[in-house]
């Protein structure tokens, strides 16, 4: 092969593995079969402690790395939503962080979605609460 020609390929599969991890921001797994465990700290909300909790896709703006959706949680009286936007992903270790922001201005800038959608993390949220939720 010629020097041209590994320069080549090269490229192209530098190109390649960019795209592809373009393309590979992790969200929530969305949908009532995707349900996740949550444990909160420091939070004085419906949702239940521990309870299980779910995402819906709304919209979504992949140019602009933005995602609505609804969040369904566990609460004492049943189930509940509240809208939830994902927006400004970054890679982390093992998976995408996003800040997230509920309808009622509750915004978590570390929120990290990691392990394949199976562990999310919510901290660094403008309220004082954190979370973490594992896939069930």
């Amino acid at each position: 092969m010629t020097l041209k020609k590994i320069t080549l390929a090269v490229t192209a599969l530098l190109l390649t593995a960019a795209a592809s991890a373009e393309a590979s921001f992790q969200l929530p797994r969305m949908g009532v079969g995707n349900k996740y465990w949550c444990s909160y700290s420091n939070y004085t909300g419906a949702a239940s402690n521990p309870g299980w909790s779910w995402w819906e896709l709304r919209s979504s703006f992949p140019a602009k790395n933005l995602y609505n959706t609804h969040e369904h949680f566990q609460t004492s009286y049943g189930e509940d939503n509240q809208k939830m936007a994902f927006a400004k992903p970054a890679y982390v270790p093992y998976g995408t962080r996003w800040e997230s922001t509920t309808y009622d201005g509750v915004q978590c800038t570390q929120t990290d979605v990691l392990f394949n959608q199976t562990y999310l993390v919510f901290s660094g949220c403008n309220d004082g609460h954190s979370r973490t939720c594992y896939l069930l």
